[in-house]
């Protein structure tokens, strides 16, 4: 799954690896409300990848979902100890 944000809206795309090729299964857009355009850079990603995970989760199997995104303070959700 790749997600991404901007000022005014976030992204998503599902992707399906076949044979080592990424094939995409799903897209997904939000147009962000005046108060989520308010959010930080950080929050407007972590918003992204929420919103395209809740929406996306039926497609999600027992393997593991990789996540690619072009901004590397999300990284933190995989140290957090707590992971509600």
């Amino acid at each position: 799954m790749a997600v991404d944000s901007s000022d005014v809206a976030i992204g998503a795309c599902l992707f399906q690896n076949v044979d080592g090729v990424e094939h995409p299964i799903c897209y997904l857009s939000k147009k962000l409300n005046k108060h989520q355009r308010n959010y930080s850079t950080v929050e407007k990603e972590a918003f992204g990848l929420l919103f395209a995970t809740n929406a996306l989760s039926v497609y999600f199997g027992s393997a593991p979902v990789l996540v690619y995104s072009d901004h590397s303070p999300l990284q933190f959700l995989q140290r957090m100890s707590n992971y509600n």
